[in-house]
């Protein structure tokens, strides 16, 4: 598959050509196999009374990796935290699921 797009880059289209192109992609990516669909939905159902700081930095770095750093410190500060260390350990079930939806949006 080829896909041509004409692109004048400058700083008041950029944030336009991204979206663009980010449309392109999604159109393009195959649905994915039920055992990512499965792995997916083990991961999202995970047990509460065992989340770990660590479930919620992979969470983070999932947001992060998909261009959502700033969403993933937007949840942080709601909860008055900077850095994942500072969440306190009641806070994650409901950071959690914030990650979660964010993930699946």
């Amino acid at each position: 598959m080829e896909i041509k797009i004409d692109i004048n880059l400058n700083l008041q289209n950029i944030n336009q050509i991204i979206d663009k192109l980010s449309g392109l992609i999604n159109k393009n990516i195959p649905n994915t196999s039920i055992e990512e669909k499965s792995d997916f939905k083990s991961l999202n159902n995970k047990s509460i009374e065992n989340l770990s700081i660590d479930d919620i930095r992979n969470k983070i770095s999932s947001l992060s990796q998909i261009g959502k750093v700033s969403k993933a410190k937007e949840i942080l500060s709601k909860y008055n935290a900077t850095k994942v260390s500072q969440i306190n350990n009641q806070d994650y079930e409901k950071i959690y699921n914030e990650l979660n939806y964010e993930l699946s949006n």
